[in-house]
């Protein structure tokens, strides 16, 4: 998928290089990683699914423009949210190859899906190790417009 350069509630980040994702195999899930650390409010034990295989993918990354919810700020990209998802093992990798696009105040969000439900993966830098707390998508209340980061899928390779 393309994005525009804005979407009204989102502005591309211009980035140097490609950002991408390496191909997974999908058995790596947040409830059993040892790369990153995790904390949910949800059972991720219970909702952790192994996924099909990913190839080599490029990733487009965004901030806010404006106050939005998370429903909101993807939603402006695309009404249909499969497609913004990424698979649990492909967020622990974003994590662990671009770390130094992760801040240590402002979460980065990934949206992925396990079954039928969505949730948002916020992560951060915590001493230059990658972290990441898994949220319910539905949350609606606004995030300000600060320096947060949107990061969705754009295409396989």
């Amino acid at each position: 998928m393309k994005y525009p350069e804005s979407s009204g509630v989102l502005r591309r980040l211009d980035q140097q290089e490609a950002l991408l994702i390496g191909p997974c195999d999908g058995t790596e899930t947040f409830a059993a990683t040892r790369a990153v650390s995790i904390y949910s409010k949800v059972d991720i034990v219970r909702f952790a699914s192994v996924t099909e295989p990913t190839t080599l993918s490029s990733v487009a990354m965004f901030e806010p423009t404006i106050e939005a919810s998370l429903p909101q700020m993807f939603t402006s990209l695309s009404m249909d949210l499969n497609a913004l998802c990424f698979t649990e093992h492909q967020i622990i990798l974003f994590c662990r190859t671009h770390l130094k696009l992760l801040r240590k105040s402002y979460p980065t969000f990934l949206l992925f899906r396990v079954g039928r439900l969505f949730f948002v993966a916020w992560a951060f830098d915590y001493e230059h190790t990658p972290v990441v707390t898994v949220h319910d998508f539905y949350v609606n209340h606004a995030l300000p417009a600060d320096p947060y980061r949107v990061v969705v899928p754009e295409f396989a390779l």
